[in-house]
């Protein structure tokens, strides 16, 4: 499906601007967030993509259950009837 399968002959003026912008700054965000890191190690030598999703893969394992070992339970306090 294509852009202009979708948008309406009248509307094109509108909707091809906003749908300009959505897609640029979903590739910056790519770019400059957490892709950066992707492209600044695909440039250096001896890297392959395959590695490269892996070690992004690995690292986003690692940061969740890091964060799900290292968060505590909630203190409640046993008076109060729970909801469930």
């Amino acid at each position: 499906m294509h852009t202009h399968d979708i948008i309406k002959a009248d509307e094109k003026d509108k909707t091809v601007s906003r749908f300009c912008l959505w897609r640029t700054a979903g590739w910056w965000t790519g770019f400059g967030g957490l892709g950066f890191y992707s492209f600044f190690i695909a440039d250096l030598p001896n890297w392959q993509w395959s590695e490269i999703y892996f070690g992004c893969l690995l690292g986003l394992w690692l940061y969740c259950l890091i964060s799900c070992v290292g968060s505590e339970e909630p203190v409640t306090d046993p008076r109060i009837p729970s909801a469930v």
